[in-house]
């Protein structure tokens, strides 16, 4: 006899499934999409993959800048300190405005194919044009960056567990002092699956309603009230996506440097709008979800 608590784990599994499986179907149901993806996505694959190039491999006019950054910083003193803090916070906002486009539009966009009936006959200019028109950047990207922060550091904090090991850090660690710092990594990576996942969902709240902030993610939290199973088990997916599966797949498909960094970074801009694409599906499932609840009690 099948064990309950597996059989509901399969089922929120199974309906995870669901989700990506409706997500891939929006692209099909309007092509114009993948244009619209192509066009936001554009601007944060250039920042990321010159970010990621050798310095080798940089275009001219890149070698050519930081060829001046260097003679104009060669004296030292408080000009240099100030004039590369300025350059590193403007790269800092220049990827964070190129990330919030590509997720707005994404989003946004989705949104209204995935609540569209029948095929979305929408074009490709009203796609582009209502997804940056009809939202307020400035409240959405407050969320964005808010979250973005959130994300990152508490995934610093679980990489920080797993390579510095402090449980780890004597001479000789015993078998069940490693299968402890086992059990506290694999408890934390599942808890920063799930709130990543009411993070995450809480831009997309911010996007398509008028909460923004603390806001949003209150309204996320209440959203994905027991139904946070098919996010985590989705974050996990994504996570081994965005964390492994593009370097193997760009290292087994091309070995050569340059065709590895191109290839590396199309598949973490893609895998940034599939997880959009299914945070938005995930947010209409959570609200039918509530409106089911609210029909039956």
């Amino acid at each position: 006899m099948e064990n309950p608590r597996f059989a509901e784990i399969k089922l929120w599994f199974l309906g995870t499934v669901g989700l990506i499986e409706s997500a891939m179907k929006i692209p099909f149901r309007n092509p114009n999409f993948i244009a619209l993806t192509l066009i936001t996505s554009f601007p944060l694959f250039c920042m990321r993959l010159i970010h990621e190039l050798p310095y080798n491999y940089q275009p001219s006019w890149i070698m050519k800048a930081i060829y001046q950054l260097r003679i104009l910083t060669y004296d030292g003193g408080n000009m240099t300190w100030a004039l590369n803090l300025t350059i590193q916070i403007l790269e800092v906002y220049l990827f964070c405005l190129v990330d919030f486009l590509s997720a707005l539009t994404t989003i946004y966009a989705a949104s209204i194919i995935c609540t569209s009936n029948e095929r979305s006959t929408m074009g490709l200019r009203n796609l582009l044009r209502n997804s940056i028109t009809k939202t307020r950047w400035h409240e959405r990207m407050f969320t964005f960056l808010y979250v973005s922060y959130l994300c990152s550091l508490s995934s610093n904090v679980v990489d920080y567990w797993r390579y510095a090991r402090p449980l780890l850090s004597s001479g000789c660690p015993t078998p069940s002092l490693r299968g402890l710092h086992l059990i506290v990594y694999g408890v934390a990576f599942a808890k920063w699956a799930e709130y990543s996942a009411w993070w995450n969902l809480s831009v997309v709240v911010s996007i398509l309603e008028e909460n923004r902030g603390f806001e949003a993610i209150s309204a996320s939290s209440k959203l994905t009230k027991g139904n946070r199973l098919r996010g985590l088990i989705w974050m996990l997916l994504y996570s081994v996506w965005s964390f492994k599966l593009p370097s193997l797949l760009a290292t087994w498909t091309f070995p050569h440097i340059l065709a590895y960094y191109y290839l590396d970074t199309s598949f973490l801009c893609l895998g940034k709008v599939i997880n959009w694409v299914v945070l938005t599906v995930y947010y209409y499932d959570c609200k039918n979800c509530r409106n089911k609840v609210a029909i039956s009690s």
